[in-house]
């Protein structure tokens, strides 16, 4: 009897492992979404966790995050958090080095920083002719644009925050292009954000009541080159006006 209680056991636990595991798996790789046209021309990062995450708690104001990386072959205990305050973004960093048994040997170094939502540019409004109105069918027209993450630091909600901030995007879905960012820099060894992130695919624009309501959906690559395929399927909407 008591062999046959360690052996369920043994089968709960390992189950539950292989859950958290395809958990983890899932969080940092963004959800396909089919395009009505394919514009997938880079090449992918492997889908290989490159993360060990320890804990995550995200709604659509604020975010928590405990995890594990190796940057430079070192590895790091790294604390994120987010808070989304009108259009002002609240975030703060902890890291601290480990060794291979995940006990500190450095310093923990803590930064704060503050991030303001920028406002829509008028090139970006569009022209009468391409408002759709609401109600009707969408009209999906192409649609590309580079987005800057200049002062991001090499950390998730770092990332997050910065596109929150320049594409107006949800807090999960820029939580779920940043992982998708790092994993993929961590795989190839590279311990620096880039400068720019560009995404390609389609945009719809629609008004109601003096406001004018925007759609995309696409992928976001490397530059406009499209050597790199960071994240696909990525879908969004923002408003603009009162």
């Amino acid at each position: 009897m008591k062999s046959i209680l360690k052996r369920g056991i043994s089968f709960v636990l390992i189950v539950t492992m292989m859950c958290s595991v395809a958990m983890n798996r899932w969080q940092v790789v963004a959800l396909a979404e089919e395009l009505d046209e394919s514009d997938e021309t880079g090449t992918e990062f492997q889908d290989e966790l490159e993360i060990e995450f320890l804990e995550k708690r995200i709604t659509d104001t604020s975010a928590y995050l405990r995890y594990f990386i190796v940057v430079d072959g070192k590895k790091e205990y790294i604390t994120e958090s987010l808070e989304l305050k009108g259009k002002t973004i609240v975030s703060s960093i902890s890291s601290t080095g480990v060794n291979e048994n995940n006990v500190p040997i450095t310093v923990t170094e803590e930064e704060q920083s503050t991030i303001v939502i920028e406002e829509c540019n008028e090139e970006e409004l569009p022209t009468e002719s391409s408002y759709e109105e609401m109600g009707k069918k969408y009209n999906w027209k192409s649609y590309s644009k580079t987005y800057s993450l200049k002062g991001a630091k090499f950390a998730i909600l770092s990332v997050s925050a910065i596109l929150v901030a320049v594409s107006k995007m949800g807090l999960g879905t820029a939580i779920s292009v940043a992982a998708s960012v790092v994993n993929f820099l961590l795989s190839q060894g590279r311990s620096k954000i880039p400068n720019s992130i560009y995404f390609s695919g389609k945009r719809c624009v629609s008004r109601s009541c003096g406001r004018i309501f925007y759609k995309y959906k696409g992928n976001f690559y490397d530059s406009s080159k499209k050597k790199t395929l960071y994240a696909k399927g990525i879908s969004w909407s923002r408003r603009w006006g009162r």
